[in-house]
């Protein structure tokens, strides 16, 4: 019997990326303050597509090297909380926790997926199955034909 299929997705340049990091943006921008730090950022199109072909697969986690604060209040000002069952932020992988199985975890950075996908097999079980894709930082382009293959990607799982 096979176990439930994980998706750990990354948030900063996966999600969401800061505009001060890009060109000009096509898409819309938020702004918003946390801890006393405003940010800018824009939203990757067809993030709820994406997400809900994700979470007909599985477990949904954010896998974000920020600080869990930090990335709860971003879900929630992307209006997009009730997809994860579960965050997984800097502070867990410096305490250590459950191993997850089955896994694939999605990051823009592949060496920050690598390093997340380590950190994880330090646990008390290893994981069991894990696969790193990595997709394009998002820079702003209202097509983001990078996030439509993504969810193609998913949907034939």
């Amino acid at each position: 019997m096979s176990s439930k299929l994980t998706i750990v997705v990354d948030l900063d340049g996966t999600l969401k990326t800061d505009v001060g990091a890009v060109p000009p943006f096509e898409v819309e921008t938020i702004t918003t303050n946390c801890y006393g730090k405003e940010y800018i950022f824009g939203i990757r199109p067809h993030i709820e597509e994406f997400l809900k072909a994700a979470k007909l697969k599985g477990r949904l986690y954010l896998g974000t090297a920020a600080g869990g604060g930090y990335a709860e209040k971003m879900l929630r000002v992307l209006g997009i909380t009730n997809y994860f069952d579960k965050v997984i932020s800097a502070q867990d992988f410096v305490r250590g926790f459950p191993c997850l199985r089955n896994c694939i975890f999605i990051d823009n950075d592949h060496e920050s997926g690598l390093l997340k996908i380590n950190k994880m097999g330090k646990a008390s079980t290893p994981i069991i199955r894990q696969d790193l894709w990595t997709i394009d930082t998002f820079l702003g382009d209202s097509d983001d034909k990078t996030m439509l293959e993504l969810v193609e990607e998913i949907k034939q799982l």
